[in-house]
């Protein structure tokens, strides 16, 4: 059985494990929302990602694009 929880700290004493309920379908779904935004800003930043309204892309050079499965004839 999995534990979830944090290990609180508080001035000078030990550290002290609080359990913590597993986060549910929509927690998870929320922090995923969270994460994808803040990995998007970043790439935009860097010149990486392009967005527009409706869609969003890599800025990718062809030169730069590996072909990870590459086509057998």
């Amino acid at each position: 059985m999995p534990i979830d929880g944090v290990y609180v700290y508080r001035g000078d004493r030990s550290p002290r494990f609080q359990s913590l309920k597993a986060p549910d379908k929509s927690e998870l779904e929320d922090l995923v929302q969270l994460i994808s935004q803040r990995i998007s800003r970043c790439l935009e930043r860097q010149g990486l990602l392009e967005q527009d309204t409706e869609s969003a892309w890599l800025g990718l050079e062809p030169a730069d694009v590996t072909d990870a499965m590459p086509h057998r004839g």
